[in-house]
C-alpha cells in the first residue's frame, strides 16, 4: 500500500511448482486524490485496517476522514475500492 496516495496492491504467487512466479496487481486507489496538491501527499496519510473478513479491509484518509472498503480476491473481478459514506 502507498500510504501517501492510498493506492492498494496485492502480491500473489502461483501454486504451480514449475513456475514459482510472484507478482503484484493493482487493486484500486482512494478516489478523492484527483485535485489534491502534491504537497498534500505525505507518508502515513492513508492507513489500512483489517476486519474480521480476510478479504476486506478499511482504508482511512487520516487527513480528510474519508473511508473506503477495500476488497481483494484471487480473481480481478473480486478486487475493488469503494467509498463508505459516513456523513
Amino acid at each position: 500500500m502507498n500510504t501517501c496516495d492510498g493506492a492498494i496492491y496485492k502480491v500473489q504467487w502461483t501454486l504451480d511448482s514449475d513456475k514459482h512466479e510472484r507478482f503484484a496487481k493493482f487493486i484500486g486507489r482512494a478516489d478523492n486524490m484527483g485535485n489534491v496538491k502534491f504537497s498534500d501527499y505525505y507518508p502515513g496519510r492513508f492507513e489500512l485496517y483489517e476486519t474480521d473478513n480476510i478479504y476486506n479491509y478499511l482504508l482511512l484518509d487520516t487527513y480528510s476522514g474519508k473511508t473506503w472498503q477495500v476488497q481483494w480476491g484471487v480473481n480481478s473481478s473480486d478486487n475493488f475500492v469503494i467509498p463508505i459514506d459516513l456523513f
